[in-house]
């Protein structure tokens, strides 16, 4: 089944990027380089959410953070869009604190393909 992340407050997207490769022709007179495409950098999304150990998804990130086990993330956007990643979580189960801030835990997921999204009905 699904576990509810309640009170995310934050996300941030890293990672994507296309790298290429630069190469130079000897014969070429104008000394110009060229690039080609090569791969895209790994790809990484941050949570931030409401510190609360009491709570189903707490024991759950714990636990998928040990295993390393792919699993799948479901977002549903405010339009209802819904999409889905499948990839490995980390979690940081020491709260984060600041100054008027509330207590908050993060976890970050690396997808390992490309997400899926399916548009609202």
């Amino acid at each position: 089944g699904w576990i509810n992340l309640p009170k995310i407050h934050d996300i941030q997207k890293s990672g994507g990027e296309q790298n290429y490769a630069t190469r130079q022709y000897v014969s070429d007179p104008s000394g110009k380089q060229v690039q080609a495409p090569t791969f895209k950098s790994a790809r990484n999304r941050t949570y931030m959410l409401d510190y609360q150990p009491d709570k189903p998804h707490y024991e759950a990130l714990l636990a998928l953070d040990r295993s390393q086990e792919i699993t799948v993330l479901r977002e549903t956007l405010r339009n209802g869009d819904v999409i889905y990643y499948a990839g490995r979580v980390s979690f940081d189960a020491d709260p984060t604190t600041a100054l008027n801030e509330f207590i908050s835990n993060a976890f970050a997921f690396a997808p390992t393909a490309d997400s899926i999204r399916y548009p609202a009905v």
